[in-house]
């Protein structure tokens, strides 16, 4: 039952009802942050100064044993005391890390994974494929590795990766041009996603046609291709694929498309109306 539970929030870390389920089992088993979890479950409904008491005297005492494996500098998004977002440098050292880190208790429920590169400097492919090959990160809804600079050798490595909660991908700056976006397009392993983050990364009208049509990329609601010249052509595709119908948002610049892309947007037939008048008014 409690592995099964687990199982679970690590794929579904906002399911609150499992929380409280969960946060029994802890207490039942003498574990504090079963305290932890109620306490702040019971502050989420309504703010008492008498609960925030409890819950930072609670901390208090037990914060540093919650960290556990997780290092201070670590960037990190915590939820009833186990991490649920982890951010890694993009340095030789990251498979080792995160494969450590990953297996530790207080990360048993991590679900997205961001890779902070410095987007001045190009680091080694080898760092980035290690982490896909040998990492198991299919537990993951929430993927980012933004100015890695890494080609279309990424969109391999992620699809022979097979994560299959994948909601989310950030891959800006990162050179893919119309062959890696191709790759991601043929995709079914990316049927989940949501939001697709590509800013930068050369794609031009081939690669927009790829993405307009794909059959996996029916999920999407976010999609960012800002600085990537798609053109009339790119941004026609589009608008009459029947993947932007359940946009909320669709991030192009005006130069991205031109003119008559920026009317192709503004008369789709598939866009939904509260987009169709942003590009309408540029």
């Amino acid at each position: 039952m409690l592995a099964e539970l687990e199982a679970h929030l690590a794929t579904a870390a906002d399911d609150d009802p499992a929380w409280d389920v969960y946060g029994d089992h802890l207490i039942e088993r003498g574990e504090p942050r079963g305290q932890l979890v109620q306490l702040e479950r019971e502050l989420a409904a309504h703010r008492d100064p008498a609960i925030e008491a409890q819950l930072a005297e609670l901390v208090a005492a037990h914060q540093s044993s919650w960290r556990g494996a997780i290092p201070e500098a670590a960037a990190t998004r915590w939820r009833h005391g186990f991490v649920v977002e982890l951010s890694l440098p993009f340095d030789g050292a990251l498979a080792a890390t995160a494969r450590t880190l990953l297996a530790s208790p207080e990360a048993r429920f991590v679900r997205s994974l961001r890779i902070v590169a410095d987007r001045y400097e190009r680091g080694p492919h080898d760092i980035v494929r290690e982490l896909l090959e040998t990492v198991d990160l299919r537990r993951l809804r929430a993927f980012a590795c933004p100015y890695c600079q890494l080609g279309f050798d990424i969109a391999h490595w992620l699809i022979a990766a097979a994560l299959p909660l994948l909601e989310e991908l950030d891959l800006r700056h990162n050179t893919l041009e119309n062959t890696g976006i191709a790759m991601l397009s043929h995709a079914p392993q990316l049927g989940r996603l949501r939001v697709l983050s590509l800013q930068r990364n050369q794609i031009r009208s081939g690669g927009a046609k790829a993405l307009a049509a794909s059959p996996h990329l029916r999920q999407l609601e976010r999609l960012d291709l800002r600085w990537n010249r798609i053109g009339e052509r790119g941004a026609y595709e589009l608008a009459m694929s029947p993947n932007v119908a359940r946009l909320s948002a669709l991030y192009l610049h005006h130069a991205d498309v031109g003119s008559a892309g920026a009317e192709a947007l503004a008369r789709s037939p598939q866009l939904p109306p509260g987009l169709r008048r942003v590009w309408r008014a540029r």
